[in-house]
């Protein structure tokens, strides 16, 4: 029988490609808010919309980062701590 752990180990295992999906979704649309054009989005929501990213972008692994700062990379502003994330 197989213990708690190992029940605990499967269930994440079983839910980890799950929850990378949803988070490069969310990155995704987080890096598209970001990227909407000044007629479309004011200063405060995009900066609002930068922080949640740089906070989700944190933890994430350089693979993200990379495919974020990919996305990102045409535009011409971008709040300072995303950019100073996204720099390292």
């Amino acid at each position: 029988a197989a213990g708690m752990g190992e029940i605990q180990a499967s269930l994440e295992e079983a839910r980890a490609p799950r929850s990378r999906t949803a988070r490069q979704v969310l990155l995704r649309r987080l890096a598209d808010v970001v990227s909407l054009p000044a007629s479309r989005i004011n200063a405060f929501e995009r900066a609002v919309a930068g922080d949640l990213l740089v906070d989700v972008l944190r933890p994430a692994p350089l693979e993200e980062r990379r495919r974020v700062s990919l996305r990102l990379a045409p535009l011409g502003e971008l709040p300072d701590a995303l950019k100073r994330l996204l720099i390292r």
